[in-house]
């Protein structure tokens, strides 16, 4: 079967499985899988007649063709679906990591859920090991399609990079090729300026519409060398030995020594860092401070890595082309011939940005077809069984009760973590059946007990039916008091299928979704979230409330990207009265954790230092306090977790938080350290113990102006005891830390601080100097 009917084949699969045009469909899903490919899928959707007889035939059979022109290959294809089916795999992945602890609460141990909405005839939902097993073999599978080599030499002729600017050629190596590559990272930089000019002149209208379609093209070719690079890391991850002939086996032809040694070191790297990038410098790329490296890490997401790392081969700056093109950053190059040239004439513009586009698609199809050489593959019925079988596991046509489960568990997890125990209502049920409501519930999925008073007890609803002055409401998630009193003190209403307007309270859109839950229902507060992103931008901190009923915005609501402001609201909402005050006596150790990829796996080398039960018998309760840095994408930027009985718990949170990528060589540590300062003005005085290799920005580039110092010395003047572990830190971070953004807190191996970390014990003066009123030196 040739790799044009494969393409046919497996579009066909794909539209089927996301159930286009039946109005069910998850558009997001939808919009990025056919964006990726240049595809505009609302377009095609219009083109399509809504009276047109057998609709849904006709716009599916229309998709699946165009889907399986755009697709350069098969396996390109076929990475996009697996990318667009890992949200859901990671949702199945939470879930039932959810139920598995929630469960052990009422039931003992359970490792086998089945879920199943009330009243609706669908195939009950099985989350079980053997299912994510199952998931994850589909996976492997589906990567693995293609085994081959890439031709380095050629390869390296059209990227060409040096400190992160791109001088490769196309079409490779002739004299009076274009700077492809250079070309395009410029255009995010043309479209304002055009933009302004369109609005003054029609002449650059047709300027306006080359440039569109130019990006497209671009993100054609991008999606196009994202597949070539996942390729080379599946490689590298199955290479057999480490040796330099089992490491250029990867690449075709014959190289020169420096290639060869390239070669070694970023299969070094990649199996230690888990990124492909390439050195970048500020003379060569904008915003960038210091020289750092650009790439892609193992899940194709941009990186900064904060040192240059002298490994990179074709692959890998073509690694870092496609993370400056996700980040918007270009070359000042570029920049400077963009304004002498491009934007000198609009009708030289629209014939450069033409030629540009039509390169971009002629670039794309050479990565696919003449860099990429095939070796051998899986057999073409077994891929298409395989992805069938992928397509037709409970994941894309369920997703809505994915979703809902997924969001009514977070809600439950994040109470947890407020020192709520949970319950699950009737779970297992008869035959091991979790059975949700649909519509309207008359009884609770989860009861809450808190963990210093079982008297006290909140319950968790799935749709409730809820009665107010103007009728019924159903949102998708509640925490409300038990009978006889009962009040919602938190609503979540999930969308998930299709973008929505933000709008505004008593217009339409998200807003007055929220305006009428928290009117009528007179929670806390309100939030609602979106699987997907908002038509106009939302941001989780903003408030469109007031200080009696609070309401947010969240979009991208999804695994890995809870913002801190859902959890820090839902805590407040759902804490009893007076428990903060009682609380205020007790005994914490706060660890606050930086979690950039930096310091990947040092929570594990940590736990040997610290789980010897010296803290344990020191604290009453254990708190995190993590954080990454301040760049767009990260997935959090301050998170704070607990109270927990015990470190090992504490610990064990602090590792299942989703790792960042962090920007630069300071991490976002002072924003950190102002969430520790609003902690201990609620809870009373604790002990901070800090773990990072990097030290905090300073306070002119932070962007919001917080100075670690002040907030270390607030702590301090709370009677606060503040550490940092030294055994990641290297001169001159360790000097920053403690001279001009820590002074005060004590610095010492983990070893030290785990064997005296009680309070009471007193450590030498040569080891410790804390200042704080009130309270001696420990």
């Amino acid at each position: 079967m040739h790799d044009e009917e494969t393409r046919g084949k497996l579009a066909t699969l794909v539209v089927e499985a996301l159930e286009v045009g039946t109005g069910k469909n998850e558009r997001d899903v939808i919009d990025d899988l056919f964006s990726a490919f240049g595809i505009a899928f609302t377009t095609l959707d219009r083109s399509v007649p809504l009276q047109t007889k057998d609709r849904a035939t006709v716009l599916r059979k229309a998709a699946a063709e165009q889907l399986a022109a755009a697709a350069p290959t098969a396996g390109a294809l076929l990475n996009e679906v697996v990318r667009c089916g890992g949200r859901f795999v990671a949702m199945v992945d939470e879930i039932y990591r959810h139920l598995a602890r929630h469960s052990a609460t009422t039931t003992g141990t359970n490792d086998t859920f089945r879920l199943q909405r009330a009243d609706v005839d669908e195939e009950q939902l099985v989350i079980s090991p053997e299912f994510v097993e199952l998931i994850r073999k589909h996976e492997r599978r589906l990567t693995n399609f293609e085994i081959g080599r890439i031709d380095h030499a050629a390869l390296q002729s059209f990227v060409g990079c040096d400190n992160g600017e791109f001088y490769g050629t196309w079409p490779p190596r002739p004299e009076n090729g274009i700077r492809l590559l250079d070309d395009l990272l410029a255009l995010a930089q043309i479209g304002p300026e055009i933009a302004k000019r369109v609005a003054g002149s029609a002449a650059w209208e047709s300027s306006a519409a080359a440039l569109a379609t130019a990006t497209a093209a671009g993100e054609r070719l991008v999606t196009v060398a994202q597949w070539l690079i996942r390729a080379h890391m599946i490689h590298l991850d199955a290479l057999p030995g480490d040796t330099l002939d089992d490491v250029r086996e990867l690449f075709t032809g014959e190289l020169p020594g420096w290639v060869h040694e390239r070669i070694r070191r970023e299969f070094e790297s990649y199996r230690t860092k888990r990124v492909l990038t390439t050195m970048a410098a500020p003379g060569a790329v904008i915003n960038l401070e210091g020289c750092v490296s650009l790439g892609l890490d193992e899940n194709l997401q941009p990186v900064v890595v904060p040192e240059p790392i002298w490994s990179e081969t074709a692959v890998g700056s073509l690694a870092g082309f496609v993370a400056q093109w996700r980040r918007g950053q270009w070359s000042p190059r570029s920049h400077r011939r963009r304004e002498r040239e491009q934007l000198a004439d609009p009708a030289a513009l629209t014939r450069r940005l033409t030629t540009l586009a039509n390169a971009s698609q002629e670039a794309a199809d050479w990565l696919a077809t003449e860099v990429f050489h095939p070796i051998g593959s899986v057999e073409i019925t077994d891929l298409l069984e395989s992805i069938e079988e992928f397509l037709n596991l409970p994941l894309w046509r369920q997703r809505r009760l994915l979703y809902e489960i997924w969001v009514l568990c977070t809600t439950i997890d994040v109470c947890e973590q407020g020192g709520w125990v949970p319950h699950l209502v009737g779970a297992p049920g008869p035959d091991g059946v979790w059975v949700l409501s649909d519509g309207v519930a008359d009884v609770p999925a989860c009861r809450l007990e808190h963990a210093e008073d079982p008297d006290i007890a909140l319950n968790v609803w799935h749709e409730p039916r809820c009665a107010t002055a103007d009728g019924e409401l159903t949102p998708d998630v509640t925490v409300s008091t038990p009978p006889p009193h009962s009040r919602e003190l938190v609503v979540v209403e999930a969308k998930d299928q299709v973008k929505m307007a933000r709008g505004r309270p008593g217009s339409t859109g998200a807003l007055a979704v929220a305006d009428r839950y928290a009117a009528g229902l007179r929670p806390e507060v309100t939030w609602v979230v979106n699987h997907c992103d908002y038509r106009q931008g939302c941001d989780p901190e903003a408030e469109y409330g007031n200080s009696w009923a609070r309401i947010r915005l969240a979009e991208q609501f999804r695994p890995g990207n809870v913002p801190p402001a859902f959890a820090d609201t839902v805590r407040a909402a759902t804490t009893p009265p007076g428990a903060a005050k009682q609380q205020t006596a007790a005994n914490g150790l706060v660890l606050v954790v930086d979690r950039t990829r930096s310091m990947a796996g040092r929570i594990a080398e940590a736990r040997l230092e610290l789980l010897n039960g010296v803290l344990d018998a020191a604290y009453d309760e254990f708190r995190v306090i993590a954080y990454t840095d301040h760049n767009t994408g990260e997935s959090f930027l301050v998170r704070s977790l607990g109270p927990f009985p015990n470190l090992a718990d504490a610990l064990a949170a602090a590792e299942e938080l989703p790792e960042a990528n962090g920007g630069d060589i300071e991490e976002a540590l002072e924003d950190a350290l102002q969430r520790c300062v609003e902690l201990v003005s609620d809870l009373g005085p604790r002990t901070f113990l800090i773990l990072t290799d990097a030290p905090a920005h300073s306070v002119e580039s932070c962007p919001y102006g917080i100075d670690a110092r002040e907030e270390a010395q607030a702590l301090l003047d709370h009677g606060c005891l503040g550490f940092v572990a030294d055994d990641w830190l290297e001169p001159p971070y360790s000097r920053s830390i403690k001279n001009t953004q820590t002074p005060g807190f004590a610095f010492l191996p983990l070893t030290a601080i785990a064997s005296a970390g009680s309070p009471a014990v007193t450590l030498q003066p040569t080891d410790v100097q804390v200042r704080s009123p009130g309270r001696s030196s420990p």
